[in-house]
């Protein structure tokens, strides 16, 4: 930025010739004979002064009518030179580069001054580098203004303030990042492809499931919930979705992705639960479509997974008396309930049988031993 005074008052002349005896030394040295000599060549010439000052943070490489200065920050240089319009230039370095800061003629009249005054510049440099593996926009505060290829990098101008920066590939957003632009600063907005994203998983079952991830993180999603694990790592994500007794309802597979949000519902299991309860004083055996599943002790319960559908239940005590010979139809959500009674205390009323059964699942959870059997 330029500031030319065309005529310095005599007072503010003198206080910078004051400043400015060495550094106008500088700027064109003289010896006796040369100042001998260019007196009697150019002695009808007219000369005036051009003062700099230099009024930012940063050292000015300064050119006036062809004579070269580095100017420091806060400091002034006179430089003499033929009266009329003289070329003024001044750059700075940043990010390895020249930038311009004035360039532009100054009229000087002839046994007068002109004063330049550089200040700090109303723009700046910012590095953008896209480490993402695909192209991308650059985005500031919203409107578009670059497009960079996979990994390339290069050099924006943006005005001196706060500026929102995003890197955008369509309607996905690889990186963001709020910045402080300030004059001949050197920021960096480096854009990198996430390295973890979030995983929905949706449990639209009437019953409660518990999901455990290999990780080991685990939430419990009731009926028609959903759940949201959080900064999961870029690459295969699998869960195991199990019933609250810790039987496998599903298994849930997918690919976390930086750019695709993850979502898994739990489907149906393929099993269902028949708890056999045994309210004799025999130890008895269970067997499941003709074959035999376990042992069951006196007054205990166990649990058995089976898959969907219709099976037949047989259960003989240790001398070999069948107790109960039924068949279950077994749902994926519904625990289905098998009672072994003793043949003095059966019934042929329903009535009595369903008090039966209450008084069993009574006593069941009161003391009875669970088993867990697939």
């Amino acid at each position: 930025m330029l500031v030319v005074v065309p005529a310095l008052a005599v007072p503010f002349a003198l206080h910078l010739l004051s400043q400015l005896a060495l550094s106008t030394a500088e700027a064109r040295p003289y010896s006796s004979h040369s100042s001998h000599s260019s007196h009697s060549s150019h002695s009808s010439a007219a000369y005036g002064t051009v003062y700099v000052a230099n009024q930012t943070t940063e050292s000015m490489f300064v050119t006036v009518d062809g004579q070269a200065l580095t100017v420091a920050p806060g400091r002034t240089t006179g430089f003499q030179t033929l009266a009329g319009d003289v070329s003024v230039r001044a750059t700075y370095r940043q990010f390895g580069t020249d930038r311009v800061l004035v360039s532009r003629q100054v009229a000087v009249p002839a046994g007068r001054s002109a004063s330049v005054v550089l200040v700090p510049p109303s723009t700046s440099l910012v590095r953008v580098q896209n480490e993402a593996d695909r192209s991308a926009d650059l985005m500031v505060d919203g409107r578009v203004v670059a497009s960079l290829a996979a990994y390339q990098s290069r050099l924006v101008t943006l005005p001196v303030g706060y500026h929102d920066l995003a890197m955008a590939s369509g309607a996905w957003t690889i990186d963001h990042e709020r910045v402080d632009v300030r004059a001949f600063s050197e920021i960096a907005f480096v854009a990198q492809m996430p390295r973890v994203n979030d995983v929905a998983v949706f449990n639209p079952l009437p019953i409660t499931v518990r999901v455990v991830t290999d990780s080991g993180q685990t939430r419990t999603l009731e009926p028609r919930t959903q759940t949201l694990f959080a900064s999961v790592p870029i690459g295969s994500f699998h869960a195991r979705a199990v019933r609250l007794t810790g039987e496998l309802v599903d298994e849930l597979y997918g690919t976390v992705r930086p750019d695709v949000d993850l979502s898994l519902r739990v489907d149906s299991p393929s099993t269902g639960l028949v708890d056999v309860t045994s309210h004799t004083r025999s130890v008895l055996t269970v067997e499941i479509d003709d074959r035999t599943r376990r042992s069951l002790t006196a007054a205990s319960t166990t649990t058995l997974e089976l898959s969907l559908g219709m099976h037949h239940v047989e259960i003989v005590d240790d001398r070999g008396h069948r107790v109960l010979d039924t068949w279950v139809a077994v749902d994926p959500y519904a625990t289905q309930r098998v009672y072994a009674v003793p043949p003095e205390r059966r019934t042929s009323s329903r009535e009595d049988e369903d008090r039966w059964a209450e008084a069993a699942d009574s006593t069941g959870a009161s003391g009875c031993e669970h088993h867990h059997e697939r």
